[in-house]
C-alpha cells in the first residue's frame, strides 16, 4: 500500500511540474468581440491600421516572436503578424502573458528573438 501511495505521489509531482510547449496563436484563430476588438483568446490583437477587419486579420502571416522578461513571473511573448507583402500594409502584434519563466524550444530562436518567413508558428515554440 505504501509503494502505491509513493508511486501516486511521484506521478502527481511529475504531472504538476511538466513544462508546456506553446506557440503564438495562428491568425486564423482570431475572433472579434462585441466592441469590435480583434482578439486571440482573451488577449487583444493590436492591428495597424485600426480599420483592419477581422477577415483581413485572419489572412495575416505570423512573422516573428520576442520573449520579454524570460526568467521571471512577468514573462511574456510578443507575437508579430504581417500581410505578407514586401512593404506590409497591415500588421499586428499580440502580447501573450505567460506569467512564469519561458524557455525557447525551437531552433529558430536567436537569444530572445525568433523569425520565420513561412508563417509557421511552431518554428518559434516555447515552453513554460
Amino acid at each position: 500500500m505504501l509503494n502505491k501511495l509513493a508511486a501516486c505521489c511521484l506521478t502527481s509531482l511529475f504531472l504538476a511540474s511538466t513544462a508546456y510547449a506553446d506557440t503564438c496563436p495562428s491568425p486564423q484563430s482570431f475572433t472579434q468581440d462585441a466592441s469590435g476588438q480583434i482578439m486571440a483568446g482573451k488577449s487583444v490583437v493590436e492591428v495597424d491600421p485600426a480599420t483592419t477587419t477581422l477577415a483581413e486579420a485572419k489572412k495575416l502571416v505570423f512573422t516573428a516572436a520576442r520573449i520579454k522578461d524570460r526568467n521571471n513571473n512577468n514573462a511574456r511573448v510578443i507575437c508579430q503578424y504581417e500581410d505578407g507583402k514586401p512593404k506590409p500594409d497591415i500588421g499586428a502584434i499580440l502580447t501573450v502573458v505567460v506569467g512564469k519563466p519561458i524557455t525557447a524550444t525551437s531552433g529558430n530562436w536567436s537569444g530572445d528573438d525568433c523569425a520565420t518567413k513561412d508563417g509557421d508558428e511552431k518554428k518559434c515554440s516555447y515552453s513554460h
